[in-house]
């Protein structure tokens, strides 16, 4: 999990990573903590890392989709519902 920071300072982000290194599904949410609010997001891979692009607009999920591969996402954060 992480926090947003300026404009997104309202998110928490999170990420599920299986325990079994054979399962590469995972589930993606956004918590809007002013609004008591969540979100899914459509990523279904295997969570792996998550960050942030420094001015806070840009939400990066790193999932696993196979042993040896990585797929990278990026969410333009203002896109969010709420934001």
């Amino acid at each position: 999990m992480i926090w947003g920071f300026g404009p997104t300072e309202q998110y928490i982000y999170a990420s599920s990573e299986p325990k079994d290194d054979k399962c590469f599904e995972g589930y993606h949410k956004i918590f809007d903590v002013e609004k008591g609010a969540s979100y899914d997001l459509d990523s279904k891979e295997a969570g792996d890392c998550l960050a942030l692009t420094p001015d806070g607009l840009c939400h990066y999920i790193f999932a696993m989709i196979s042993n040896d591969m990585v797929d990278r996402r990026v969410h333009s954060c203002p896109r969010f519902p709420g934001a």
